[in-house]
């Protein structure tokens, strides 16, 4: 039995910033920065369960070994509401993701890749945040040092 086409990975940021009046005392509002964003991902061109959001954190750490990881959470933070797992297998030349029964399969060099473009755009969503005054949201020490270790695990 041959191999099927391995699949192709591949995020978007959708970064918008706002400004809104905020109470900060019952005589005083304040205008402050609020950004929003949000990290798609496509798979093989098509968003990939675009009501759900993508935890980078949990994904760099399946780079790094073969588990089940709550890689989606649901919109509203809970996981149990509509966030979904992924099955994680690591082998040779590629990396497996079972999700509900959907299987793909991604060539380790694509991955590596995707975990990459992964981290310019956290940066870019990072920038975003300092010009507005707002602190950082992602370790990306932790993340390139889990690239890195996926890199040599060969």
């Amino acid at each position: 039995m041959g191999r099927r086409e391995p699949n192709q990975i591949a995020v978007e940021l959708n970064c918008e910033v706002t400004r809104v009046y905020r109470s900060i005392s019952k005589y005083k509002r304040v205008k402050v920065p609020v950004v929003t964003a949000r990290l798609d991902i496509y798979i093989d061109g098509d968003q990939l369960h675009d009501d759900n959001v993508f935890e980078a954190d949990v994904f760099y750490e399946s780079l790094v070994c073969d588990g089940t990881f709550p890689i989606f959470n649901c919109t509203c933070g809970i996981f149990g509401c509509g966030g979904y797992e992924v099955n994680v297998r690591h082998e040779e030349e590629r990396v497996l993701w079972d999700t509900e029964g959907l299987i793909f399969e991604f060539e380790r060099d694509a991955m590596l890749k995707f975990s990459k473009e992964l981290l310019v755009r956290l940066e870019t969503l990072e920038r975003v945040l300092a010009e507005n005054g707002l602190p950082p949201r992602y370790d990306h020490p932790t993340f390139a040092s889990k690239i890195k270790r996926f890199e040599e695990r060969r």
